[in-house]
């Protein structure tokens, strides 16, 4: 059987002032190192060792999986379909400080919510997420028993969570994915796979 590891990126100084980070490129911060480590730690202290490691394109992954692997960025392939949902001109800007229907919505009803001018609509999103799992199929699905690594952002992942568990829209942010989470996915068969977090991570603001 072949598994995926799905990793959110540690903490960055957006998330500790709980902005909208979504495609904006931004590093990580020294917590966000220290938890990528404490990933990194519990992967090597289970002996699970990655044959394909993919990263969004963004740094605070790249440095994420830096940090949880120890090699460099060299080994890894950049995967555009993991980069994270973008807030159009609602990017950098600070929950609590934005049009409050948005907030509200965005979080709490997402299948009714209006995204902001040049924002990636959440069935996109959910789009990217269901090829992403079909190309990992592709890839992996047919009994080999390999293991791909696959860095990326709260909103891609929680969408992939949602196709992989047929998820409605509005039950879309039902379970946590906290900075440097590890989630744990086996393909059973096509469109049937299983899902659970084996390392929890650290709550630390939105995306």
């Amino acid at each position: 059987m072949a598994y995926l590891y799905l990793i959110r990126h540690g903490q960055t100084d957006m998330n500790i002032h709980h902005m909208l980070q979504g495609r904006t490129d931004t590093h990580l911060n020294e917590k966000g190192i220290r938890q990528a480590e404490m990933a990194g730690t519990f992967i090597r202290n289970n002996n699970i060792k990655p044959d394909v490691i993919m990263t969004s394109p963004l740094i605070r992954t790249i440095e994420t999986a830096e940090h949880v692997t120890g090699l460099g960025r060299e080994c890894f392939k950049k995967e555009r379909l993991l980069i994270e949902m973008s807030f159009g001109v609602y990017e950098g800007k600070e929950v609590g400080l934005i049009d409050p229907v948005f907030e509200h919505d965005f979080f709490h009803d997402p299948a009714h919510v209006k995204m902001p001018e040049g924002a990636e609509s959440f069935e996109h999103l959910l789009l990217r997420a269901e090829k992403f799992m079909d190309n990992m199929y592709n890839e992996f699905g047919h009994g080999d028993e390999r293991t791909a690594f696959a860095f990326g952002h709260g909103a891609i992942i929680h969408a992939i969570l949602a196709v992989i568990k047929n998820k409605e829209l509005k039950d879309f942010w039902s379970e946590p994915v906290h900075n440097a989470a590890v989630i744990k996915v086996s393909f059973e068969d096509r469109f049937k796979y299983k899902a659970a977090t084996v390392f929890e991570g650290f709550p630390s603001g939105n995306m």
